[in-house]
This record gives C-alpha cells, structure tokens and sequence, in this order.
C-alpha cells in the first residue's frame, strides 16, 4: 500500500483549503468551495485506496484512523457550515445567535453519546485500533452516521466516521462559539477596572496557540472555562484585540509546525534553567 500517495491527498486539500480561506472573503462562498474541494479530495482519495489496498493490518489501521478521517472531516465540517449559513444569512441577529446556540448544544449531545470513544481518541489509545479502525474487526452494525457518509462498506470501519466526526465538531465548535461572541459584542465588565499595564509583543498566532493549549490541557479553572471566555481574559491582560481567533487556529493547524511557538517557549526554558544550575 502506497500511504505517501494517499497522505498526500489529505496534504493538498490542506493547502487549497488555506488558500481558499485567504483568497474568498466572502463567508457562504468561501464554505461553499471548501466543501466542493473537500469532496472531491475524499473521491480521490476513495479512488486512490481501491488502487492500493493495506497489505497488513498497520497499514489499514493507519489509512482508517490518519488519513481517511483527516479528509472525511473536512467535508463534514465545511458540509454542515455552509448548509447553516446558507439558511441562516438573510436572518435577525437575534435569531442567529439562538440557532447557533442550538447548534452547541446538538455538538454537545454528540460528545456526550458517544464520551467513551472520544475519551479514547482524546487520550490518544491506541489498545483497540485493530477493533475500530480495520474492516475485518468491523462490527456489523455501523454507526447511523458512517453508513451517511460512506456507504461502501469496503471503505469504512466501525469507527473512521464517527472519529472524522469528532474533529469536524471541534472545529465547528470553535467556530460557532466565535460566531456568537461576535454578535453578543457584549462589552467586558472589567474592562475599566484594574486594567492591566502588560502588552502582548509577540505574534497573535502566538498567544492564539498558548490559549488553545491551556484550554485544551484544562490549565485554567480545572479547564472550566470556555475559550471564548479564557480569550477574552488574555485579551484584556495583553491589552490585545485577537478578532477571528478560529480562523487563526485554523492557521496554525495548516503550519508545518503548528506548535512553534509552544516549541520556543520550551526551549527558551530550558536555555534558563541550563545557565541557573
């Protein structure tokens, strides 16, 4: 099985994607025509791997749990977003910001029901890959969702659909949570109080990828606070305004390295304490 050609599909549906999000300013076009890439990236890539079947386990294993669900993912995403903001444009602000508190709240549901497998996917195990992510080990009952989406059964596993699921909903997330900070435009209440005399003097991106990592390794509140709120918070500690903090997430994720700055602070530290022993 050749994996470099069909990693190389995901790789390039990450670079059109990025360009379409510089180029297309407009919000409904530019979902429109990352979903009809992402489409026909996963058709290249359905194509590519009926041509170059797994030989051994590892490699199926790969293929359903790294590739597959990376691609997939992005057509769930960007499928679900413009479909929701096609029919939700022309709509009151007041009436949008409630659909897309519905739809945090259907992410929610999703999470919940299916914790178990989340939890496993989160925490990176790997014990039952040869059970979720090879066809042989396939349960004969196929989640509701996966045979929506890939109804060929030689092209599935039990779980590919439902992992591919779980990232698009991250990301869906983040980006609804961010399309509702932006129409509540709710002023800070201690934006006059106690204001803070620091300043942010690195890269936006920077200080984007050190909020999601505190979020996401739950650093701040026992990770009992939002992302929306945790980038408020820094915002008014840092004396910065991040705007679209999603979108440059979004970018960081495209990075060849996309925890750089992350990488410098470690560094950084260990520079520190060499010199203080």
């Amino acid at each position: 099985m050749k994996l470099n050609s069909l990693n190389q599909v995901a790789t390039e549906l990450k670079r059109q994607l990025k360009l379409i999000n510089k180029q297309e300013n407009d919000r409904v076009n530019r979902l429109k025509l990352c979903y009809d890439t992402s489409c026909e990236a996963l058709t290249k890539l359905k194509q590519k791997f009926k041509l170059n079947e797994p030989q051994t386990d590892e490699e199926e294993v790969h293929f359903f749990k790294n590739i597959k669900p990376v691609v997939l993912s992005k057509v769930i995403k960007y499928g679900m977003l413009c479909d929701f903001e096609i029919k939700h444009v022309v709509l009151p602000s007041e009436i949008k910001l409630k659909e897309y508190k519905n739809c945090i709240k259907m992410l929610k549901v999703y999470f919940e029901e299916n914790q178990e497998f989340y939890k496993y996917y989160r925490m990176k195990d790997t014990s039952y890959d040869q059970k979720y992510f090879t066809r042989l080990k396939r349960n004969e009952t196929l989640h509701a969702q996966a045979m929506f989406y890939a109804i060929d059964s030689d092209f599935s596993t039990s779980h590919d659909v439902i992992l591919a699921t779980f990232m698009a909903y991250e990301n869906i997330f983040n980006y609804v949570e961010n399309q509702i900070a932006v129409l509540q435009n709710q002023p800070k209440s201690h934006k006059n109080l106690n204001r803070s005399v620091l300043k942010w003097t690195a890269n936006k991106s920077d200080l984007v990828e050190l909020i999601y990592a505190l979020q996401t390794a739950g650093a701040i509140n026992n990770g009992g606070i939002t992302l929306k709120d945790l980038v408020e918070s820094l915002e008014d500690v840092f004396n910065i305004q991040l705007g679209d903090y999603s979108r440059i997430f979004y970018d960081i994720q495209l990075r060849s390295n996309p925890t750089k700055f992350l990488g410098q602070l470690q560094d950084a530290l260990e520079i520190k304490i060499e010199r203080s022993l």
